[in-house]
């Protein structure tokens, strides 16, 4: 006994150690990619605060029950078990909710079903804005060693924390600022920023909300605690929207997670873009996205690369019944597909190619026939018979919902001038701060058209502006290095790729990166947790009007 306290309390000066060496550290151990500042919800006063009096008084009772987990081998990697501390007194850490990718419950549901209920329920009433969270870790004099917690993957990628119990000491440390947390909950980037904790004496609780990469979206699992099944205060509270290509689904005004279409389909607002992705490198990028929580894939059959999205989709949905369907995916009949006859079966190829019976969005992939000039006449004839056909294979259960891409706001008028039976339920367009088509975004808003952006991060060395200037131009570049993105970045502790994929969120519209590298697959997925204020959103806007403002993409306005 007296060896092991003798460990413990060298290891305890250690960390003060490094604590006090913290602020020179700074700097080395700080991440430039997905680091935030930690942000205060509240100030800690004397005694327990009303809001957390029933979890404390649920913590006492779990740990005089004798059914308190120990910290598992894994856990102890990253937490000092407190029975070896200074502050005497048996650890353990265990979580409730649900975890990514299984049907499995953590075992703390039905070990203590009340308290799991009663600590999602203190998260929505500390921060009701916040998007629900759908795991916690509840952790029983636990000491968190200097740590990235990067094991469950990006998710949520905000972390809230908290301190309960009657105790002294036990400051988070965050990238080497201490903050008090006890009955004042911090919000921090778990995933990305270093942090531990100090020592403290007595008794200390934490509990620490998150969601772990892919959980919200596994279908069949849902955020529901304990034998209760208490549904998450997202199910219990969202309201749906009115009117199609509007925000919808579980804290929606939060979140901005899905779009609802024309006929009712559900459109993920975040998809990614699979142009100039082939072969093994296209079906190593499309498992990344799936990975990281994406779940709607776009393609095109001019893209020469559905089979390997196929592939990717079908090993991913096979490797549990729980993501069977899980996945949408979205194709294109290219210019060389214009006409009735050729776009149905430029469809039923797609959808062999990716090996579907059923295609989710089907769009015409740009208002013109292949070699033929823009200023011919033939264009609006066979936009017209394309959009027939694609109309009739809605009717035949083939697509399940139809739309255009390219489409200027004339394009459209003269579409619905020349008879539809089914309006384009989606215009996917190039749009980013930089680039706006105001007319035609307009237009589709008067018309219940949803609008997805594709090239959201401006023109890579590929787009049209590059090539026009000998490959040395970089839209991407020109736009995430703007002094406007960078600071609305560092001042939110995000990425500036975040901050411009956040801007068409919140501008109402569905947004389609593109990466092939698996950090930055994962980094344009955290976009769900934060939100730009309204000088930032102005600031973003403002960027069309300089002298920098430009389209990287295809031009479709002088098709005729």
């Amino acid at each position: 006994a007296l060896e092991a306290r003798a460990r413990a309390g060298a290891l305890a000066a250690w960390l003060r150690e490094l604590c006090a060496a913290a602020p020179g550290l700074a700097l080395g151990l700080q991440r430039a990619r997905g680091s935030r500042v930690p942000r205060r919800l509240g100030l800690s006063g004397g005694g327990v605060p009303d809001v957390y009096a029933p979890v404390l008084r649920l913590l006492r009772e779990a740990e005089a029950s004798g059914r308190w987990p120990g910290i598992s081998k894994g856990r102890e990697k990253v937490i000092l078990n407190s029975t070896l501390a200074e502050n005497g007194g048996g650890g353990g850490s265990f979580t409730v909710g649900s975890m990514p990718g299984t049907l499995e419950e953590p075992a703390g549901n039905s070990l203590f079903p009340e308290l799991a209920q009663c600590a999602f329920e203190l998260e929505r009433a500390l921060m009701p804005g916040r998007a629900p969270s759908s795991t916690i870790a509840v952790n029983k004099r636990a000491q968190f060693l200097p740590h990235v917690d990067s094991g469950a993957g990006a998710g949520q990628g905000v972390s809230l924390i908290v301190g309960l119990g009657d105790y002294a000491g036990g400051e988070l440390v965050v990238e080497g600022a201490q903050h008090d947390i006890r009955y004042s909950p911090l919000e921090f980037c778990g995933w990305t920023q270093r942090h531990w904790t100090l020592p403290f004496e007595g008794e200390r609780f934490s509990l620490v909300w998150f969601t772990p990469r892919g959980c919200e979206d596994v279908p069949g699992i849902g955020r529901r605690w304990g034998a209760a099944g208490v549904a998450s205060a997202a199910e219990a509270n969202g309201k749906p929207p009115e009117g199609p290509g509007k925000p919808s689904g579980p804290s929606a005004a939060a979140d901005l997670r899905c779009l609802r279409l024309r006929g009712g389909l559900e459109l993920p607002s975040l998809a990614f873009g699979t142009h100039q992705l082939q072969g093994d490198a296209c079906e190593a990028a499309v498992s990344c996205a799936l990975a990281a929580g994406y779940r709607l894939i776009d393609t095109a059959s001019i893209y020469k690369n559905e089979e390997a999205v196929g592939r990717a989709i079908a090993r991913w949905e096979g490797e549990g019944s729980a993501r069977a369907g899980a996945v949408q995916v979205l194709s294109k009949c290219s210019t060389y597909e214009m006409g009735f006859d050729e776009a149905i079966a430029a469809c039923e190829a797609s959808l062999q190619r990716l090996g579907r019976k059923v295609l989710d969005v089907y769009l015409i992939h740009w208002p013109a026939i292949a070699k033929r000039k823009h200023a011919s006449g033939e264009h609006r004839t066979a936009r017209h018979r394309t959009w027939r056909a694609l109309e009739a294979l809605q009717r035949q259960g083939r697509v399940r919902t139809i739309g255009v891409s390219n489409f200027t706001a004339q394009h459209l008028e003269q579409l619905l001038e020349d008879g539809v039976d089914v309006v384009p339920s989606v215009n996917q367009l190039e749009a980013h701060p930089l680039y706006l088509p105001r007319d035609t975004v307009d237009f589709c808003e008067r018309q219940g058209i949803a609008v997805q952006a594709y090239s959201p991060l401006g023109g890579g060395p590929g787009s049209n502006a590059a090539r026009a200037a000998g490959g040395t131009a970089d839209g991407t570049r020109l736009l995430l290095g703007h002094p406007a993105v960078r600071a609305a970045a560092l001042e939110l502790g995000r990425t500036p790729a975040q901050v411009v994929l956040r801007w068409g969120l919140q501008r109402g519209f569905a947004v389609v990166p593109r990466s092939s590298n698996r950090e930055r697959i994962a980094e344009n997925a955290s976009v769900f947790d934060f939100s730009l204020p309204p000088t930032d959103m102005a600031a973003l806007d403002a960027l069309r009007a300089e002298s920098c403002a430009q389209k990287f993409c295809w031009d479709p306005s002088t098709v005729h």
